[in-house]
This record gives C-alpha cells, structure tokens and sequence, in this order.
C-alpha cells in the first residue's frame, strides 16, 4: 500500500483538527520515533532471517550442488552410449547409398557384415565407457528386439499399403 502526497496532506489536516495545533509536535514526534523502531525492528528481523535462515540454508545446499554435479556428469555420460546405440540400430539394416547402387545379391551379403561391424564398434564402446559384459549383452538383446519389433512394423506397415493399393 503506497501512501501519496494528497493521502498525507489529508491525514495532517485530519490530525491538526483533531488534535489542534498544541499537541501537534508531541504527537508527531512520538509517530516518528515509533516509525523508527519500526524500521530498526524491521531491519533486526531481516538481519536474523539471514544469518539464521538463508546463510545456513546456502551453506547446506552448495555441498549438495557439489554432489548433485558428479550426478548430472555421469547421466551425460550414460545417456551417450545409449543414443550411440540407438543411432547403430536405426542404421542398422538401412543400406548406404553404396550399397543401394549394388546388385541385390551383394547387399545382402555386406548387410550382416556392416551390422556385425557397427555392433563391435558398439561393444567397443560401451567397454570404454566401464560396462560389464553382462550389460553389454543386455543392451544388445534389447537393441535387437527394438530392430525386430521396428522391422515387424515396417512390414505391418507395407503390407497395410500395398492391400490399401489393391483395394482401389
């Protein structure tokens, strides 16, 4: 709430004919030297908040930032082999341009290389990054059924295009 020059022109007027202009000073020194109080009170109290609320509170929660880092670092660290991974799956089984251009026949012979390839490249990685065997298999068991069920929807899917085609 803002108090205006008009609102304190109309509350000296209203004071002056209250009180009259005898007891005037007296009661004016007396609201000045409570609204000092108030403010020293006003200031002690944001003092003690500070020293007893928000300096403890900063000096808990840094130790906790600092080991909330560490965290973050090692989620980054573990989020990119997954996507890596990912990424080998979703090319797994696209053929490269190079391989697009030649017979039929040949493609399908370099296909299970290239795949056997990026999956070594993978393991590769996943060992650097500290990963147990048992880890790695699992992340390679899940990866092959994200192929089978992605394969099995493309299939669904063209099988579902090409009885649309026949239908018109």
């Amino acid at each position: 709430m803002k108090i205006g020059t008009l609102e304190l022109v109309v509350i000296f007027v209203v004071a002056l004919i209250v009180l009259g202009p005898e007891k005037m000073p007296y009661y004016t020194k007396k609201l000045g030297q409570a609204l000092g109080q108030l403010k020293g009170y006003s200031n002690k109290l944001a003092e003690d908040i500070r020293e007893n609320i928000v300096d403890p509170l900063d000096e808990t929660t840094a130790p906790l930032k600092d080991a909330v880092e560490p965290l973050t670092s090692l989620k980054k660290e573990i989020e990119q082999p997954i996507k890596e991974v990912e990424k080998s799956i979703k090319s797994v089984g696209k053929p490269k341009p190079s391989v697009k251009e030649a017979p039929q026949a040949e493609s399908t012979n370099e296909m299970p290389e290239n795949s056997a390839s990026q999956q070594n490249g993978v393991v590769a990685a996943l060992k650097e990054k500290g990963y147990s065997d048992a880890q790695i298999q699992e992340i390679l068991a899940l990866t092959e059924n994200k192929q089978k069920t992605e394969t099995t929807q493309e299939a669904v899917q063209n099988e579902s295009a090409e009885e649309s085609k026949k239908g018109e």
